[in-house]
Order: structure tokens, then C-alpha cells, then sequence
């Protein structure tokens, strides 16, 4: 699925940041391929089996997009400014 796009009016950010070291870094949004994006495996395929059904299920329901992405940093970049390329 490609999300990107089409996310309107809600995104939902949720961004792990192990990687606080990462300095001079600018990082490349990846591919939104799915509702649940988790790119550093914090949650089991049963947690984001659990996330999807619930995030669509609100999708139906409400009519927002909600987009959960989970990185290793952002970089250089604050959260916000990360989020802000995200929904571009």
C-alpha cells in the first residue's frame, strides 16, 4: 500500500530513537508500504497484525489515515521537522 500520498488529514508519528549518535545524519523517509511501519522490529508480527486491524479500523470509521512509523533516528532532523517530511 502506498500511503504517502494519500494521508490526509491525520498522520500519526511514533519514532523510537535508539540511535541518538547519529549526528550529521540526514535520513531518507523509507517507504510507507503499509499502516504499520516498524523498521527497528520493536513489535512482534502479532503486535502489528493487532496495530493494522485497529488503525483500519478507525480508517473506516472515522475516514482519517493514520500512519504508524518507527525508525532507528531521524538524524539531525528535531521529530517535527522528520514528521514534516514524512507527510510530504
Amino acid at each position: 500500500m502506498q500511503f504517502r500520498s494519500s494521508i490526509q488529514p491525520f498522520l500519526v508519528f511514533i519514532i523510537s530513537l535508539y540511535a541518538l549518535s547519529a549526528v550529521g545524519d540526514i535520513v531518507q523517509v523509507p517507504e510507507l508500504k503499509a499502516r504499520v511501519n516498524d523498521f527497528t522490529s520493536t513489535f512482534s508480527a502479532m503486535d502489528v497484525q493487532h496495530l493494522e486491524s485497529k488503525v483500519a479500523s478507525f480508517e473506516q470509521s472515522k475516514g482519517s489515515q493514520i500512519v504508524v512509523l518507527i525508525i532507528p533516528t531521524t538524524g539531525d532532523e528535531t521529530i517535527e521537522q522528520y514528521g514534516i517530511k514524512v507527510a510530504e
